[in-house]
């Protein structure tokens, strides 16, 4: 028994697009970066065709849930920085090649990464990372009890350079938990300050969602990462 075939059509409004990103961005200080969140094929809508419409408007950063959707993207010419949310471990040396750029979340993810880079020493020049801290959502991310350790293994790998570092908001969107939300911010500004502290560089700090952006100015430091807006 063959199943009925059913085709389906997605429009992208480009106008549509570019007037939500103009809005977004009316609510933003000067110089606060915008990180296009593209997974799951850009919430069905077509990673390709979106990331090429940001790219127009010169979009700071995208972020990609897999290395094959960074992949991808590079393939069809899209030069644009990217954040890989989940770098499986098979796919460092794929990242490394297409410049896409893990977001570090556990300690696997850590080493396996750093041995990766070791076995390019000499043809890689500086990578870039980013690394997740968890300050309440509690799925993934470096605790503040591991932080000490997690700074001793990043400066032992003079390669790998900090570029950001991130944290997640679990209930930006209610109103309910603002008092959460603003207990998460306190710890995400006691644990990028100790790493800053640590490692003696400046990097990028960003934790607020779609919602957040809305709801939570503080929360804006100097990326946001705008996904269903």
């Amino acid at each position: 028994r063959v199943a009925n075939q059913h085709d389906s059509t997605v429009e992208l409004d480009v106008d549509a697009l570019e007037a939500n990103l103009r809005h977004y961005r009316s609510l933003l200080p000067e110089g606060t970066r915008i990180m296009a969140m593209l997974k799951a094929n850009a919430y069905g809508l077509g990673a390709v065709p979106v990331a090429r419409v940001l790219e127009r408007h010169r979009l700071d950063y995208l972020g990609v849930a897999y290395p094959e959707e960074g992949r991808e993207l590079r393939e069809a010419g899209i030069r644009t920085p990217i954040m890989v949310l989940n770098p499986g471990e098979p796919s460092f040396e794929l990242m490394l090649r297409h410049r896409l750029e893990p977001e570090l979340f556990s300690w696997d993810r850590l080493r396996a990464f750093s041995e990766a880079f070791a076995r390019h020493p000499d043809s890689l020049g500086e990578v870039l990372v980013h690394v997740k801290v968890d300050t309440g959502m509690h799925r993934l991310g470096f605790d503040e009890n591991d932080i000490n350790e997690l700074l001793n293994i990043l400066t032992a790998h003079k390669g790998l350079k900090v570029l950001s570092v991130l944290s997640h908001l679990s209930s930006s969107d209610d109103a309910h938990l603002d008092e959460y939300t603003h207990a998460q911010l306190t710890l995400f500004e006691q644990l990028t300050s100790k790493i800053q502290q640590h490692i003696g560089y400046e990097f990028m700090k960003h934790i607020a969602n779609t919602a957040a952006i809305l709801r939570f100015p503080t929360a804006q430091y100097d990326m946001v990462r705008l996904g269903i807006g």
